[in-house]
């Protein structure tokens, strides 16, 4: 435990200041706390102190391990069997059509057309498809890409889901969109929750519920689409290795998607207080951080220039897909299609 105390201590430092440094800057930008841990955990590996972060290398480890699977367990509590209920088929469907679209696309263009590392095109896709940072962050354990790649592609959803947050809303009234179809449009193709929620909110409370809703519809896909990440690269790595059909029965389950699966329903069903269930998010909200800011301090900017350019194009490329995939089933299948 002496050897974790380090790392703990300084990934929980840098989270809370990340915590306190997002809700300053709240105002302006949906920056969150993740973001920000982040972004001061690459600063200070960068920096003359990267020497001093020895001490620290079992316990950043453990939180960008141990911890983040914590985390991804707790975001279910994001998502309650009601909300689900509300969300329809129909909502479900358009959320399986973005996502599996997105993952399938965004995994051939990044190794075929962009010439990716293939877990840096997996990772950026899963960020852009269905939840953000928090997704890359999820996938991140289970194919175990180099900690370069997962800066680049949250830095992806950072752009482009602040283009969103700040885009959509100046666009609406030009759109000949109701808000309902619009707050759709918005939760199926932006990339955090935390940014839909400030898109839905400058258009009407009507319209933040809407969008939500339906963003949390791609949130719920998450551990699904872990169990059939895990499965098909486990084959891959296999097919690659050449160890025959006996290693790729072994297949190694992402037990932590279980774990959302678990939280979801007992945020549903259980007798939960809204103070409790604030207080476990912003928990969540903390240790995702502390997962975050350790990333951070791993992670060598002179690693990550290479492919920096090539996943941005990438990403593009795939909110454009998102937007024109959305639009399309919205404007022929709206109102049906929630």
């Amino acid at each position: 435990m002496k050897t974790l105390f380090p790392g703990l201590m300084l990934t929980l430092v840098t989270a809370l200041i990340g915590s306190v440094i997002s809700h300053y800057v709240s105002q302006w930008v949906a920056l969150s706390p993740l973001m920000v841990g982040l972004i001061l955990g690459i600063i200070i590996a960068n920096s003359p102190l990267e020497g001093r972060l020895h001490p620290a290398a079992q316990g950043l480890g453990f939180s960008q391990s141990r911890l983040l699977r914590l985390g991804v367990m707790l975001f279910g509590l994001h998502i309650t069997v009601s909300e689900l209920i509300a969300i329809g088929w129909p909502g479900i469907g358009l959320a399986v059509v973005m996502v599996s679209s997105v993952l399938i696309v965004g995994y051939w263009l990044g190794t075929r057309v962009f010439k990716l590392p293939a877990e840096l095109a997996l990772l950026t896709a899963s960020g852009t498809g269905i939840c953000g940072a928090a997704a890359v962050m999820a996938v991140d354990p289970v194919i175990k890409p180099k900690d370069e790649y997962v800066v680049v592609a949250v830095a992806t959803v950072v752009i482009f889901g602040t283009l969103a947050m700040f885009g959509y809303p100046l666009i609406f009234p030009f759109l000949h969109m109701s808000q309902d179809a619009f707050a759709a449009l918005a939760g199926s193709t932006t990339h955090e929750v935390a940014q839909v929620v400030v898109i839905g909110e400058s258009i009407s409370p009507q319209a933040a519920n809407v969008a939500v809703i339906v963003k949390l519809a791609r949130v719920m896909l998450l551990a699904p689409v872990l169990l059939i990440i895990s499965w098909l690269w486990q084959r891959r790595t296999a097919a690659q290795s050449n160890t025959g059909t006996q290693s790729r029965g072994k297949i190694t389950i992402p037990w932590f998607a279980f774990g959302f699966i678990a939280v979801v329903l007992i945020n549903g069903y259980l007798p939960i207080t809204h103070s409790i269930r604030s207080a476990l998010l912003e928990f969540d909200t903390l240790i995702l951080a502390m997962a975050m800011s350790a990333l951070g301090f791993n992670t060598r900017l002179k690693n990550i220039r290479a492919s920096s350019a090539k996943a941005l194009l990438l990403a593009l490329c795939l909110f454009v897909m998102m937007v024109t995939i959305s639009s399309t089933l919205i404007h022929f299948f709206w109102p049906a299609t929630l």
